[in-house]
């Protein structure tokens, strides 16, 4: 038994990274988690919490800074907490990364399927094509402030420029706030749960360099001076259109269904090789464009290696982004998706590739999974894209009894794609290998395509 008590001061070396934003030191190979820290960094720590099998400790001084150290090219790095790697060096934060994958497989996982190094994201900076931020209100200068939470809390870092955006977002970050300002608009207060402006959400093309801005507003219709500022907003450079959001529940979801298209367009196009992409404000489209590239053309080589002209299952398929970018190479593909934006933009999407192979059905996916079965459906391969939480146990069974061949799981997180792979490892699908890609520089989050074979 190790002498820790709470408040005790400690020397030791950060040994890695984890998941969700922590660190892990030993002491007496007693397990300590700390909030901060750099792998090979020697720090000073105080135990703040023990338990019986693991401590949580503060960093209070860095003794020894790690060589894997670096400055971090974000002004707002030591309170913001929307990056936590952002003083590791990227060709570390991939090793990581790679790691926290290994550990989350290996830990639930019975087998040990080849897990590939994490390919790097071809923009280190302002490759968020998604940004969304509160707003706030500072007390002590009267201003309307807007960005992102510090870790672990609510209280709002005011942020003017975020690395992971284009300088036209940040531009426009900038150019909102004042504005909101002179229209002396009030901020939402979520204990009160009262005052108008709640979120400012950006969806920018890399593609065409335009914008779709949306307010968020606790309303239920527009007021003058939310319309006034929408439209000083889409009289900006790069701003394709601006739409309402009305958000008037006491929630921590961000948007609502309910949109409104004041100025402009409420879309905005991309194009990922030879395929345009139409996407609404509030549809579903990985945020990291130029890694999506990266990550469809994977994809692709993976199922034109295994099979020839294939019937295709495309779950959870967003815009489409997976069917249309393999629809050149299938037989037939049928895409299942849940929110109607996106299923509309599905079907615009299709026609506008003039897809002839695809078509897309609306609804929950284990659903329309059992809908499928019932017809006797069988696919070569399913192709999944879930939610963090990933797959819940009904669609997975079905999604067993509808594929002959492979199942293709993309999963943001490691730890529900290690669980619904063993899951399926109970049911004749073996794991072949994964493939770890860097979606978000300089957090802990990591994207996986798992390659799952029925045996």
């Amino acid at each position: 038994m190790n002498n820790l008590t709470i408040n005790s001061e400690i020397i030791v070396d950060v040994e890695k990274m984890l998941y969700e934003g922590k660190s892990l030191c030993r002491y007496e190979n007693f397990p300590i988690f700390l909030n901060d820290g750099v792998t090979g960094d020697r720090v000073k720590i105080k135990i703040i919490k023990i338990n019986k099998n693991f401590a949580q400790g503060k960093i209070i001084e860095i003794i020894t800074p790690s060589i894997h150290r670096v400055k971090s090219n974000c002004p707002y790095s030591q309170s913001c907490g929307s990056c936590d790697w952002s003083e590791l060096d990227y060709n570390e934060q991939l090793n990581q990364k790679t790691q926290i994958v290994k550990d989350s497989i290996n830990k639930i996982l019975n087998e040990k399927p080849k897990i590939f190094n994490t390919i790097s994201s071809p923009k280190l900076e302002g490759y968020r094509s998604k940004i969304q931020m509160p707003f706030g209100f500072n007390k002590n200068s009267k201003r309307i402030i807007a960005g992102y939470y510090e870790k672990k809390s609510h209280k709002l870092v005011n942020i003017n420029y975020c690395p992971m955006a284009s300088d036209v977002v940040n531009n426009l970050i900038k150019f909102i706030k004042k504005e909101a300002q002179n229209y002396q608009l009030s901020v939402y207060n979520e204990d009160k749960h009262e005052g108008d402006l709640r979120h400012v959400v950006f969806r920018f093309s890399q593609n065409e360099k335009k914008c779709i801005v949306t307010l968020v507003v606790n309303s239920k219709f527009v007021h003058k001076k939310i319309k006034n500022l929408a439209y000083k907003i889409s009289k900006c450079e790069h701003v394709k259109g601006v739409c309402i959001n009305f958000n008037s529940k006491k929630t921590n979801v961000i948007l609502s269904d309910k949109f409104e298209t004041l100025y402009g367009d409420d879309f905005v196009y991309e194009k990922l090789d030879d395929f345009i992409y139409k996407i609404s404000a509030n549809s579903f489209f990985q945020v990291n464009i130029a890694q999506t590239k990266n990550i469809l053309k994977y994809v692709k080589d993976e199922v034109k290696n295994k099979l020839t002209s294939p019937k295709i299952l495309d779950a959870y398929c967003g815009v489409g982004t997976f069917g249309i970018y393999l629809s050149d190479i299938a037989k037939e593909i049928t895409a299942i998706e849940q929110v109607e934006s996106s299923v509309k933009n599905c079907v615009e999407n299709i026609k506008l590739n003039n897809i002839k192979n695809m078509k897309v059905l609306k609804g929950d996916a284990k659903l329309q999974f059992e809908n499928l079965k019932q017809n006797n459906e069988k696919f070569d391969i399913s192709i999944i894209d879930p939610p963090r939480n990933g797959c819940d146990i009904e669609a997975l069974d079905n999604l067993i009894q509808l594929t002959k061949g492979y199942i293709i799981y993309i999963s943001c997180n490691p730890n529900t794609l290690a669980r619904d792979l063993k899951y399926l490892s109970k049911n004749n699908f073996k794991t072949q290998y994964i493939q770890p890609f860097d979606m978000f520089v300089n957090t802990y989050h990591v994207e996986c395509v798992a390659c799952v074979k029925k045996v």
